[in-house]
């Protein structure tokens, strides 16, 4: 073999060697990508579950509250008293991990009997629909009717 057929043979060989070399780095540094990719998706998930955990929280006694002012004989002393401490607490809360819309329906039901003639019932229901999708329905297809409805009959 002559001197320049060796170094032919040599960058032959050598070429792929460094193209597979170079492929495994980049699949390396891929692969660490993909892997924080994950991390951070799996973080996202987490928060998002502590705060949909948090909303059912802050939620569920305003609900209730709601409701019994709203079916039962309204509250007198100490149920007075609790009651509105729901109303300040969730007042707080629901700025904090309501959506847009739960913060509007919230204030329109809580300035409602300050408005003569207005409609409880629909106030109501509009708070219930925007709590079901800040809650994990967001493409719901209850209406005003559905929610008035179990509670009034001729609704």
């Amino acid at each position: 073999m002559s001197s320049p057929d060796w170094w032919v043979t040599i960058v032959a060989a050598g070429v792929p060697a460094v193209a597979a070399v170079n492929a495994a780095i980049i699949a390396s540094r891929a692969s660490k990508a993909v892997r924080r990719t994950e991390i951070k998706a799996q973080q996202v998930r987490d928060l998002e579950e502590r705060v949909h955990s948090k909303k059912h929280e802050i939620y569920e006694p305003m609900l209730t509250t709601f409701q019994k002012l709203l079916t039962e004989s309204p509250p007198v002393g100490a149920e007075a008293e609790e009651a509105l401490k729901r109303i300040r607490d969730f007042s707080t809360w629901v700025l904090i991990y309501g959506s847009d819309e739960a913060i509007a329906a919230f204030r329109r039901f809580k300035q409602g009997p300050h408005n003569p003639g207005t409609d409880m019932w629909q106030l109501y229901a509009d708070f219930i629909l925007a709590a079901r999708k800040d809650l994990g329905y967001p493409e719901t297809g209850v209406s005003h009717e559905h929610v008035v409805g179990l509670y009034k009959a001729d609704a």
